[in-house]
Protein backbone atom coordinates (compact mmCIF):
# COMPACT_ATOMS: atom_id res chain seq x y z
CA UNK A 1 0.00 0.00 0.00
CA UNK A 2 1.47 3.40 -1.01
CA UNK A 3 1.25 6.35 1.33
CA UNK A 4 3.02 9.65 0.55
CA UNK A 5 5.26 7.85 -1.91
CA UNK A 6 6.35 5.20 0.59
CA UNK A 7 5.28 1.58 0.64
CA UNK A 8 3.80 0.55 3.97
CA UNK A 9 2.04 -2.47 5.29
CA UNK A 10 -1.48 -2.33 6.62
CA UNK A 11 -2.20 -2.96 10.25
CA UNK A 12 -2.03 -6.66 11.07
CA UNK A 13 -5.73 -6.39 11.78
CA UNK A 14 -6.54 -5.47 8.19
CA UNK A 15 -7.81 -7.86 5.57
CA UNK A 16 -10.24 -7.85 2.63
CA UNK A 17 -8.51 -4.85 1.14
CA UNK A 18 -6.08 -4.32 -1.74
CA UNK A 19 -3.09 -4.81 0.50
CA UNK A 20 -1.97 -8.44 0.26
CA UNK A 21 0.93 -8.11 2.69
CA UNK A 22 -1.20 -7.97 5.82
CA UNK A 23 -1.99 -10.93 8.02
CA UNK A 24 -5.69 -11.67 8.59
CA UNK A 25 -6.95 -11.40 12.16
CA UNK A 26 -7.96 -14.60 13.96
CA UNK A 27 -11.60 -15.63 14.49
CA UNK A 28 -13.38 -13.40 16.98
CA UNK A 29 -16.12 -14.82 19.24
CA UNK A 30 -18.67 -12.76 21.17
CA UNK A 31 -19.71 -14.37 24.48
CA UNK A 32 -22.92 -12.92 25.96
CA UNK A 33 -23.57 -13.48 29.67
CA UNK A 34 -26.59 -13.43 31.96
CA UNK A 35 -25.82 -11.04 34.86
CA UNK A 36 -25.41 -13.44 37.78
CA UNK A 37 -22.19 -14.85 39.23
CA UNK A 38 -23.07 -18.49 38.55
CA UNK A 39 -23.68 -17.75 34.87
CA UNK A 40 -20.80 -15.35 34.22
CA UNK A 41 -18.06 -17.56 35.68
CA UNK A 42 -18.66 -20.69 33.55
CA UNK A 43 -18.75 -18.63 30.35
CA UNK A 44 -15.55 -16.83 31.33
CA UNK A 45 -13.87 -20.17 32.00
CA UNK A 46 -15.09 -21.52 28.66
CA UNK A 47 -13.64 -18.42 27.00
CA UNK A 48 -10.27 -19.17 28.58
CA UNK A 49 -10.42 -22.70 27.20
CA UNK A 50 -11.26 -21.43 23.73
CA UNK A 51 -8.36 -18.98 23.50
CA UNK A 52 -5.97 -21.60 24.91
CA UNK A 53 -6.57 -23.68 21.79
CA UNK A 54 -4.76 -21.35 19.41
CA UNK A 55 -5.23 -18.17 17.45
CA UNK A 56 -8.64 -16.98 18.63
CA UNK A 57 -10.06 -13.83 20.22
CA UNK A 58 -12.99 -13.59 22.63
CA UNK A 59 -15.05 -10.59 23.71
CA UNK A 60 -16.94 -11.23 26.93
CA UNK A 61 -20.10 -9.10 27.04
CA UNK A 62 -21.48 -8.25 30.48
CA UNK A 63 -24.15 -5.77 31.51
CA UNK A 64 -23.24 -2.22 32.48
CA UNK A 65 -24.54 -2.81 35.99
CA UNK A 66 -22.32 -5.84 36.47
CA UNK A 67 -19.31 -4.00 35.02
CA UNK A 68 -19.81 -1.07 37.38
CA UNK A 69 -20.40 -3.37 40.36
CA UNK A 70 -17.22 -5.33 39.68
CA UNK A 71 -15.14 -2.27 38.80
CA UNK A 72 -13.73 -4.24 35.90
CA UNK A 73 -10.72 -3.47 33.72
CA UNK A 74 -11.26 -3.50 29.96
CA UNK A 75 -9.23 -6.71 29.67
CA UNK A 76 -8.77 -9.88 31.71
CA UNK A 77 -5.48 -11.55 32.65
CA UNK A 78 -5.68 -13.30 29.27
CA UNK A 79 -4.55 -11.09 26.39
CA UNK A 80 -6.93 -12.78 23.93
CA UNK A 81 -10.03 -12.01 26.04
CA UNK A 82 -11.47 -8.52 26.29
CA UNK A 83 -14.52 -7.23 28.15
CA UNK A 84 -17.29 -5.14 26.59
CA UNK A 85 -20.64 -4.02 27.96
CA UNK A 86 -24.27 -4.03 26.87
CA UNK A 87 -27.37 -2.97 28.78
CA UNK A 88 -30.21 -4.80 30.50
CA UNK A 89 -32.14 -1.53 30.76
CA UNK A 90 -31.38 -1.20 34.47
CA UNK A 91 -27.84 0.15 34.56
CA UNK A 92 -27.96 1.53 38.12
CA UNK A 93 -29.20 -1.42 40.17
CA UNK A 94 -29.72 -4.31 37.78
CA UNK A 95 -32.70 -6.60 38.40
CA UNK A 96 -33.35 -5.01 41.81
CA UNK A 97 -34.31 -1.82 39.98
CA UNK A 98 -37.27 -3.57 38.28
CA UNK A 99 -40.68 -3.88 39.95
CA UNK A 100 -41.05 -7.56 39.03
CA UNK A 101 -39.03 -10.34 37.44
CA UNK A 102 -41.33 -10.14 34.43
CA UNK A 103 -40.65 -6.43 34.05
CA UNK A 104 -36.92 -7.04 34.25
CA UNK A 105 -36.91 -9.80 31.63
CA UNK A 106 -39.15 -7.88 29.24
CA UNK A 107 -37.03 -4.74 29.37
CA UNK A 108 -33.83 -6.78 29.20
CA UNK A 109 -35.03 -8.32 25.94
CA UNK A 110 -35.84 -4.94 24.37
CA UNK A 111 -32.81 -2.97 25.54
CA UNK A 112 -30.43 -5.93 25.53
CA UNK A 113 -31.24 -6.83 21.94
CA UNK A 114 -30.62 -3.29 20.74
CA UNK A 115 -27.39 -2.73 22.66
CA UNK A 116 -26.12 -6.11 21.51
CA UNK A 117 -26.84 -5.08 17.91
CA UNK A 118 -24.95 -1.85 18.56
CA UNK A 119 -21.95 -3.79 19.90
CA UNK A 120 -21.84 -6.09 16.87
CA UNK A 121 -22.36 -3.20 14.44
CA UNK A 122 -19.58 -1.15 16.01
CA UNK A 123 -17.20 -4.07 15.70
CA UNK A 124 -18.09 -4.48 12.03
CA UNK A 125 -17.71 -0.75 11.37
CA UNK A 126 -14.24 -0.63 12.90
CA UNK A 127 -13.09 -3.28 10.47
CA UNK A 128 -14.86 -1.68 7.52
CA UNK A 129 -13.35 1.75 8.24
CA UNK A 130 -9.88 0.27 8.07
CA UNK A 131 -10.70 -1.65 4.87
CA UNK A 132 -12.00 1.51 3.17
CA UNK A 133 -9.04 3.55 4.37
CA UNK A 134 -6.51 0.98 3.12
CA UNK A 135 -8.31 0.65 -0.23
CA UNK A 136 -8.49 4.40 -0.83
CA UNK A 137 -4.86 5.06 0.07
CA UNK A 138 -3.65 2.30 -2.23
CA UNK A 139 -5.66 3.34 -5.31
CA UNK A 140 -6.64 7.01 -5.17
CA UNK A 141 -4.47 9.77 -6.60
CA UNK A 142 -6.10 12.36 -4.34
CA UNK A 143 -5.00 12.83 -0.72
CA UNK A 144 -6.03 9.88 1.45
CA UNK A 145 -8.95 10.24 3.87
CA UNK A 146 -8.22 10.58 7.58
CA UNK A 147 -7.37 7.24 9.19
CA UNK A 148 -9.95 5.51 11.40
CA UNK A 149 -9.81 6.39 15.11
CA UNK A 150 -7.09 4.50 16.99
CA UNK A 151 -8.09 1.49 19.05
CA UNK A 152 -7.62 1.43 22.78
CA UNK A 153 -4.68 -0.62 23.98
CA UNK A 154 -5.40 -4.30 23.41
CA UNK A 155 -8.75 -3.74 21.67
CA UNK A 156 -9.60 -6.26 18.96
CA UNK A 157 -10.29 -5.14 15.40
CA UNK A 158 -11.80 -8.21 13.72
CA UNK A 159 -15.60 -8.49 13.38
CA UNK A 160 -17.39 -11.28 15.21
CA UNK A 161 -17.88 -14.63 13.51
CA UNK A 162 -19.85 -16.38 16.25
CA UNK A 163 -22.04 -15.56 19.26
CA UNK A 164 -22.00 -17.86 22.29
CA UNK A 165 -24.75 -16.86 24.69
CA UNK A 166 -26.44 -17.81 27.92
CA UNK A 167 -29.77 -19.44 26.93
CA UNK A 168 -31.54 -17.35 29.58
CA UNK A 169 -31.16 -14.76 26.79
CA UNK A 170 -32.52 -16.66 23.76
CA UNK A 171 -33.02 -13.41 21.86
CA UNK A 172 -29.21 -13.19 21.58
CA UNK A 173 -29.42 -16.00 19.00
CA UNK A 174 -31.98 -14.02 17.01
CA UNK A 175 -29.63 -11.02 17.01
CA UNK A 176 -26.73 -13.22 15.87
CA UNK A 177 -28.75 -14.53 12.94
CA UNK A 178 -29.68 -10.96 11.91
CA UNK A 179 -25.97 -10.51 11.22
CA UNK A 180 -25.59 -14.00 9.67
CA UNK A 181 -23.34 -15.06 12.54
CA UNK A 182 -22.99 -18.55 13.94
CA UNK A 183 -24.82 -18.99 17.25
CA UNK A 184 -24.43 -21.37 20.20
CA UNK A 185 -26.15 -21.43 23.60
CA UNK A 186 -24.09 -22.40 26.65
CA UNK A 187 -26.16 -24.29 29.23
CA UNK A 188 -24.86 -24.03 32.80
CA UNK A 189 -27.21 -26.72 34.15
CA UNK A 190 -27.00 -30.47 33.73
CA UNK A 191 -28.23 -32.23 30.61
CA UNK A 192 -30.79 -34.16 32.71
CA UNK A 193 -32.43 -30.93 33.87
CA UNK A 194 -32.21 -29.45 30.38
CA UNK A 195 -33.92 -32.53 28.96
CA UNK A 196 -36.85 -32.15 31.37
CA UNK A 197 -37.27 -28.46 30.47
CA UNK A 198 -36.97 -29.36 26.78
CA UNK A 199 -39.75 -31.96 27.05
CA UNK A 200 -42.06 -29.46 28.78
CA UNK A 201 -41.30 -26.61 26.35
CA UNK A 202 -41.83 -28.86 23.35
CA UNK A 203 -45.12 -30.21 24.73
CA UNK A 204 -43.69 -33.70 25.13
CA UNK A 205 -44.36 -33.67 28.88
CA UNK A 206 -47.77 -32.30 29.86
CA UNK A 207 -47.98 -29.81 32.72
CA UNK A 208 -49.08 -29.02 35.35
CA UNK A 209 -48.13 -32.23 37.15
CA UNK A 210 -49.06 -31.21 40.71
CA UNK A 211 -52.36 -33.15 40.63
CA UNK A 212 -50.78 -36.37 39.37
CA UNK A 213 -51.40 -39.25 41.74
CA UNK A 214 -48.61 -39.95 44.20
CA UNK A 215 -46.27 -42.68 43.03
CA UNK A 216 -46.89 -42.07 39.35
CA UNK A 217 -43.73 -42.87 37.39
CA UNK A 218 -42.52 -40.42 34.76
CA UNK A 219 -40.30 -41.90 32.06
CA UNK A 220 -38.13 -39.74 29.81
CA UNK A 221 -35.48 -41.00 27.33
CA UNK A 222 -32.01 -41.34 28.82
CA UNK A 223 -33.19 -40.75 32.41
CA UNK A 224 -34.11 -43.16 35.20
CA UNK A 225 -37.81 -43.49 36.19
CA UNK A 226 -38.90 -40.46 38.23
CA UNK A 227 -41.77 -39.44 40.47
CA UNK A 228 -43.22 -35.93 40.30
CA UNK A 229 -41.23 -34.93 43.38
CA UNK A 230 -37.99 -35.82 41.57
CA UNK A 231 -38.55 -33.12 38.94
CA UNK A 232 -37.36 -29.50 39.26
CA UNK A 233 -39.74 -27.57 41.51
CA UNK A 234 -40.64 -25.20 38.65
CA UNK A 235 -42.23 -28.23 36.97
CA UNK A 236 -43.43 -30.40 39.87
CA UNK A 237 -45.09 -27.42 41.60
CA UNK A 238 -46.20 -25.60 38.50
CA UNK A 239 -47.53 -22.48 40.21
CA UNK A 240 -44.30 -21.82 42.11
CA UNK A 241 -41.94 -19.20 40.66
CA UNK A 242 -43.77 -18.69 37.33
CA UNK A 243 -41.19 -16.12 36.19
CA UNK A 244 -38.31 -18.52 36.70
CA UNK A 245 -40.28 -21.30 35.00
CA UNK A 246 -40.71 -19.03 31.98
CA UNK A 247 -36.99 -18.29 32.03
CA UNK A 248 -35.88 -21.94 32.02
CA UNK A 249 -38.45 -23.11 29.48
CA UNK A 250 -37.87 -20.20 27.11
CA UNK A 251 -34.26 -21.32 26.70
CA UNK A 252 -35.53 -23.72 24.02
CA UNK A 253 -37.86 -21.30 22.21
CA UNK A 254 -35.56 -20.92 19.19
CA UNK A 255 -33.08 -23.73 19.81
CA UNK A 256 -33.58 -25.06 16.27
CA UNK A 257 -31.59 -22.07 14.95
CA UNK A 258 -28.47 -22.94 16.98
CA UNK A 259 -25.34 -24.19 15.20
CA UNK A 260 -23.94 -25.80 18.35
CA UNK A 261 -25.29 -26.37 21.85
CA UNK A 262 -22.73 -26.44 24.67
CA UNK A 263 -23.49 -28.08 28.02
CA UNK A 264 -21.33 -27.54 31.08
CA UNK A 265 -20.93 -31.20 32.01
CA UNK A 266 -18.71 -34.04 30.78
CA UNK A 267 -19.97 -36.95 28.71
CA UNK A 268 -19.41 -39.79 31.17
CA UNK A 269 -21.44 -38.03 33.86
CA UNK A 270 -24.67 -38.12 31.84
CA UNK A 271 -23.85 -40.21 28.78
CA UNK A 272 -27.33 -41.75 28.36
CA UNK A 273 -29.30 -38.50 28.27
CA UNK A 274 -26.51 -36.75 26.31
CA UNK A 275 -26.61 -39.49 23.67
CA UNK A 276 -30.40 -39.19 23.38
CA UNK A 277 -30.42 -35.39 23.10
CA UNK A 278 -27.56 -35.52 20.59
CA UNK A 279 -29.88 -37.33 18.18
CA UNK A 280 -32.15 -34.28 18.17
CA UNK A 281 -29.80 -31.35 18.73
CA UNK A 282 -26.10 -30.53 18.09
CA UNK A 283 -25.13 -31.13 21.74
CA UNK A 284 -21.48 -30.85 22.80
CA UNK A 285 -20.34 -31.48 26.39
CA UNK A 286 -17.46 -29.13 27.27
CA UNK A 287 -17.26 -29.14 31.08
CA UNK A 288 -16.57 -28.85 33.83
CA UNK A 289 -15.64 -25.19 33.37
CA UNK A 290 -13.66 -24.45 36.51
CA UNK A 291 -10.16 -22.95 36.65
CA UNK A 292 -7.58 -25.22 35.08
CA UNK A 293 -5.48 -25.42 38.26
CA UNK A 294 -8.22 -27.63 39.76
CA UNK A 295 -8.31 -29.94 36.74
CA UNK A 296 -5.64 -30.47 34.06
CA UNK A 297 -3.51 -27.37 34.79
CA UNK A 298 -3.01 -26.79 31.04
CA UNK A 299 -4.33 -23.21 30.86
CA UNK A 300 -1.52 -20.92 31.96
CA UNK A 301 -2.36 -18.58 34.82
CA UNK A 302 -5.89 -19.96 35.25
CA UNK A 303 -5.97 -20.09 39.05
CA UNK A 304 -9.38 -18.57 39.77
CA UNK A 305 -12.43 -17.12 38.07
CA UNK A 306 -11.11 -13.57 38.28
CA UNK A 307 -14.50 -11.83 38.34
CA UNK A 308 -16.62 -11.38 41.48
CA UNK A 309 -20.01 -9.71 41.54
CA UNK A 310 -19.81 -9.59 45.32
CA UNK A 311 -16.84 -9.00 47.58
CA UNK A 312 -15.87 -12.47 48.86
CA UNK A 313 -15.00 -12.77 52.56
CA UNK A 314 -11.89 -14.74 51.71
CA UNK A 315 -9.76 -14.24 54.82
CA UNK A 316 -12.70 -14.68 57.16
CA UNK A 317 -13.75 -17.97 55.51
CA UNK A 318 -10.34 -19.54 55.00
CA UNK A 319 -8.99 -18.53 58.41
CA UNK A 320 -12.08 -20.04 60.03
CA UNK A 321 -11.81 -23.27 57.99
CA UNK A 322 -8.13 -23.56 58.93
CA UNK A 323 -9.17 -24.00 62.57
CA UNK A 324 -11.43 -26.97 61.82
CA UNK A 325 -10.66 -30.68 61.58
CA UNK A 326 -10.55 -32.54 58.27
CA UNK A 327 -14.01 -33.21 56.75
CA UNK A 328 -15.82 -31.64 59.71
CA UNK A 329 -17.57 -28.69 58.02
CA UNK A 330 -20.93 -28.55 56.22
CA UNK A 331 -21.02 -25.92 53.46
CA UNK A 332 -24.40 -24.37 52.58
CA UNK A 333 -25.04 -22.06 49.62
CA UNK A 334 -28.01 -21.43 47.32
CA UNK A 335 -26.24 -19.25 44.76
CA UNK A 336 -27.19 -15.81 43.56
CA UNK A 337 -30.66 -16.56 42.13
CA UNK A 338 -32.59 -18.77 44.56
CA UNK A 339 -34.83 -17.04 47.11
CA UNK A 340 -35.94 -18.99 50.19
CA UNK A 341 -39.02 -18.17 52.23
CA UNK A 342 -38.50 -17.08 55.84
CA UNK A 343 -39.90 -20.37 57.18
CA UNK A 344 -37.50 -22.34 54.94
CA UNK A 345 -34.57 -20.30 56.22
CA UNK A 346 -35.69 -20.95 59.78
CA UNK A 347 -36.03 -24.71 59.24
CA UNK A 348 -32.59 -24.86 57.68
CA UNK A 349 -31.06 -22.78 60.45
CA UNK A 350 -32.35 -25.08 63.19
CA UNK A 351 -31.34 -28.16 61.18
CA UNK A 352 -27.77 -26.87 61.01
CA UNK A 353 -27.68 -26.28 64.75
CA UNK A 354 -29.39 -29.61 65.41
CA UNK A 355 -26.90 -31.69 63.45
CA UNK A 356 -24.11 -30.40 65.75
CA UNK A 357 -21.55 -30.09 62.95
CA UNK A 358 -19.45 -27.09 62.02
CA UNK A 359 -21.07 -25.21 59.17
CA UNK A 360 -20.28 -22.39 56.77
CA UNK A 361 -23.45 -20.78 55.42
CA UNK A 362 -23.49 -18.21 52.62
CA UNK A 363 -26.52 -15.93 53.01
CA UNK A 364 -26.89 -12.98 50.64
CA UNK A 365 -27.12 -9.59 52.37
CA UNK A 366 -30.77 -9.14 51.32
CA UNK A 367 -31.65 -12.49 52.92
CA UNK A 368 -30.03 -11.97 56.34
CA UNK A 369 -33.25 -10.61 57.83
CA UNK A 370 -34.86 -14.04 57.31
CA UNK A 371 -32.55 -15.73 59.81
CA UNK A 372 -34.15 -16.59 63.18
CA UNK A 373 -33.70 -14.14 66.04
CA UNK A 374 -30.49 -14.77 68.00
CA UNK A 375 -29.37 -17.38 65.45
CA UNK A 376 -25.88 -15.88 65.23
CA UNK A 377 -25.42 -16.07 68.99
CA UNK A 378 -26.74 -19.63 69.24
CA UNK A 379 -24.58 -20.87 66.38
CA UNK A 380 -21.39 -18.92 67.10
CA UNK A 381 -19.45 -21.93 68.42
CA UNK A 382 -20.16 -24.15 65.41
CA UNK A 383 -21.17 -21.88 62.56
CA UNK A 384 -20.00 -19.03 60.37
CA UNK A 385 -22.46 -16.99 58.29
CA UNK A 386 -21.07 -14.79 55.49
CA UNK A 387 -22.68 -12.91 52.60
CA UNK A 388 -20.27 -14.32 49.98
CA UNK A 389 -17.21 -16.55 49.88
CA UNK A 390 -14.47 -17.80 47.53
CA UNK A 391 -16.39 -20.98 46.69
CA UNK A 392 -13.66 -22.86 44.83
CA UNK A 393 -11.21 -22.46 47.70
CA UNK A 394 -13.88 -23.49 50.18
CA UNK A 395 -14.88 -26.59 48.21
CA UNK A 396 -11.23 -27.67 47.95
CA UNK A 397 -10.45 -27.09 51.64
CA UNK A 398 -9.66 -30.23 53.61
CA UNK A 399 -12.03 -29.21 56.40
CA UNK A 400 -15.06 -29.48 54.15
CA UNK A 401 -17.19 -32.58 54.70
CA UNK A 402 -20.25 -31.99 52.50
CA UNK A 403 -22.21 -29.44 50.47
CA UNK A 404 -25.95 -29.93 51.27
CA UNK A 405 -28.93 -28.42 53.00
CA UNK A 406 -31.02 -30.59 55.38
CA UNK A 407 -30.29 -32.32 58.66
CA UNK A 408 -31.03 -35.91 57.56
CA UNK A 409 -28.80 -35.57 54.52
CA UNK A 410 -26.08 -33.94 56.61
CA UNK A 411 -25.94 -36.87 59.00
CA UNK A 412 -26.11 -39.38 56.14
CA UNK A 413 -23.17 -37.77 54.34
CA UNK A 414 -21.04 -36.99 57.39
CA UNK A 415 -21.45 -40.28 59.25
CA UNK A 416 -21.07 -44.01 58.60
CA UNK A 417 -20.88 -46.25 55.59
CA UNK A 418 -23.23 -44.19 53.38
CA UNK A 419 -21.01 -41.14 53.78
CA UNK A 420 -17.91 -43.15 52.87
CA UNK A 421 -19.67 -44.49 49.77
CA UNK A 422 -20.57 -40.95 48.69
CA UNK A 423 -16.99 -39.81 49.19
CA UNK A 424 -15.64 -42.70 47.08
CA UNK A 425 -18.13 -41.89 44.33
CA UNK A 426 -17.22 -38.20 44.43
CA UNK A 427 -13.53 -39.03 44.06
CA UNK A 428 -14.30 -41.26 41.06
CA UNK A 429 -16.21 -38.47 39.33
CA UNK A 430 -13.41 -36.06 40.16
CA UNK A 431 -10.94 -38.27 38.29
CA UNK A 432 -13.30 -38.64 35.32
CA UNK A 433 -13.86 -34.86 35.20
CA UNK A 434 -10.11 -34.28 34.97
CA UNK A 435 -9.81 -36.87 32.21
CA UNK A 436 -12.61 -35.19 30.23
CA UNK A 437 -10.83 -31.81 30.05
CA UNK A 438 -7.31 -33.21 29.73
CA UNK A 439 -5.73 -33.62 26.29
CA UNK A 440 -7.82 -35.97 24.15
CA UNK A 441 -10.67 -36.18 26.67
CA UNK A 442 -14.31 -35.86 25.60
CA UNK A 443 -14.74 -32.21 26.57
CA UNK A 444 -11.30 -31.25 25.27
CA UNK A 445 -12.02 -32.93 21.92
CA UNK A 446 -15.36 -31.14 21.57
CA UNK A 447 -13.71 -27.77 22.24
CA UNK A 448 -10.95 -28.58 19.74
CA UNK A 449 -13.58 -29.48 17.13
CA UNK A 450 -15.42 -26.19 17.67
CA UNK A 451 -12.27 -24.05 17.46
CA UNK A 452 -11.03 -25.90 14.37
CA UNK A 453 -14.40 -25.38 12.68
CA UNK A 454 -14.32 -21.66 13.44
CA UNK A 455 -10.76 -21.28 12.17
CA UNK A 456 -11.50 -23.22 8.97
CA UNK A 457 -14.67 -21.21 8.28
CA UNK A 458 -12.86 -17.96 9.01
CA UNK A 459 -9.97 -18.86 6.68
CA UNK A 460 -12.43 -19.60 3.87
CA UNK A 461 -14.04 -16.17 4.27
CA UNK A 462 -10.64 -14.45 4.24
CA UNK A 463 -9.62 -16.34 1.08
CA UNK A 464 -12.91 -15.44 -0.60
CA UNK A 465 -12.54 -11.75 0.26
CA UNK A 466 -8.92 -11.70 -0.93
CA UNK A 467 -9.92 -13.13 -4.32
CA UNK A 468 -12.91 -10.80 -4.74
Amino acid sequence: MKMNGNVKKCSSSCFSCNCKSSSPPPPHVLVVTYPTQGHINPLLQFSKRLVSKGDLKVTLAITLFVANSMKLPSTTNHSNIQIKTFSDGFDQMGSEQADTVEAYLNRFKIVGSQTLRDLITKQQQQQQQLICYCSSTSTASSPPPPPPPPLRNGEFMAPFCCVIYDPFLPWALDVAKEFSLLGAPFFTQSCAVNSIYFHVQQGLLSVPLATTAAGTVISLPGLPPMEVSDLPSFISDYESYPSVRYLVLNQFSNINKADWIFVNIFHMLEHEVVNWMSKLLPIRTIGPTVPSVYLDNRVEGDNDYGLNLFEPSRNTCIDWLNTKEIKSVVYVSFGSLAVLKAEQMEQLAWALIGCNYNFLWVVRALELNKLPTNFSQQSSEKGLVVTWCPQLEVLCHQALGCFTDIETCIREVMEGEKGEEIMRSANTWKILAKEAVDKGGSSDSNIEEFVNTLQHSHAEKVDASDSA
